[in-house]
């Protein structure tokens, strides 16, 4: 992720180069101000794996799918900062991005379930296994 990092940070610069009126629009600075907590988040996921190559694990695997989401929610809202400008349609998207996170959060409940069950079954299949064998 660090080429996608530093080419977007490149192509921001040279945009304001190009047309620096657009520092003036109120659309930009909340792109720019979400893209630098993206950055941020890309600085703590590395920070992350370094911890867990040495065996240090501070969240759990659903937390971790929780916090792998997070990132997709700010990108749909970079994308449509820059789609739509000033025009931004609040209403519409406000509506889209808790129905996305609200899908997110039931997806991510339904595979944990699943995966739950599916860790339950194997423990009984090994229990039965071993009974047979007694």
């Amino acid at each position: 992720m660090m080429p996608a990092m530093v080419l977007t940070i490149v192509m921001a610069i040279a945009m304001i180069i190009e047309a620096p009126d657009l520092l003036k629009q109120t659309w930009l600075h909340v792109k720019l101000g979400l893209v630098l907590v993206l950055m941020g988040y890309h600085h703590f996921c590395g920070r992350l794996m370094k911890e867990m190559a040495a065996g240090k694990f501070r969240f759990t695997g659903q937390q971790f799918r929780w916090f792998n989401e997070f990132p997709t929610v700010l990108f749909v809202i970079v994308v449509l900062l820059a789609v739509f400008k000033n025009s931004f349609p609040t209403s519409a998207a406000s509506w889209s991005v808790v129905g996305m996170m609200a899908a997110m959060a039931a997806i991510i409940q339904l595979y944990a379930r699943k995966r739950r069950l599916e860790s339950e079954k194997q423990g009984t299949e090994i229990k039965m296994g071993a009974k047979g064998s007694a």
